[in-house]
């Protein structure tokens, strides 16, 4: 029995070695363009992202407020996005290259599943939040776990940090 979890084991690593060395020279060109240029534009939503997310880990409120503030790539309307649009990322078969990868090298994320050529050191959160039954927003501040491929929601407060990865509609 012990041999032969093993030998599953041991074929599980070998195909994804063999699914890492398959990647198509049209996986690699678009990784590297998108990384080169520092944002993707999606072309069946229109919307534009930059290619990593906030370099640490922030509150939800933080995360609001640096999508705001952001001004990058000739654009100062960028947005935290919603959750609907954070889900058009997630692609359980996307490669992506590990954070910090160099250029000249590709690496592929074997655990978070992203279009687009973006890479994510975590989880982002999304503009949405709870309502109480005044209208106001209150309660857990919502994320998309790129991992899984579900939206989760953890307090928007004090230790409780994901990642702002802005969004923006683009004019393309």
């Amino acid at each position: 029995m012990k041999r032969q979890a093993k030998t599953v084991f041991i074929f599980s690593c070998f195909a994804i070695m063999i699914a890492s060395a398959q990647s198509s020279k049209e996986d690699r060109s678009l990784v590297q363009g998108t990384q080169a240029r520092g944002y993707w534009v999606d072309p069946s939503t229109k919307l534009m992202w930059p290619a990593k997310e906030s370099d640490k880990a922030i509150t939800w409120h933080k995360a609001r407020s640096y999508c705001r503030n952001l001004d990058f790539a000739g654009y100062k309307d960028w947005r935290l996005p919603t959750l609907d649009e954070l889900t058009t990322l997630f692609d359980k078969d996307a490669a992506a290259p590990k954070p910090g990868s160099n250029k000249s090298s590709f690496t592929l994320s074997l655990g978070r599943h992203v279009r687009g050529g973006l890479s994510l050191a975590g989880d982002p959160w999304s503009s949405n939040r709870g309502k109480d039954r005044f209208g106001h927003e209150y309660g857990d501040g919502s994320f998309f776990d790129f991992i899984h491929g579900e939206p989760s929601g953890d307090l928007p407060y004090f230790r409780n940090t994901k990642y702002a990865l802005c969004v923006r509609r683009s004019a393309d």
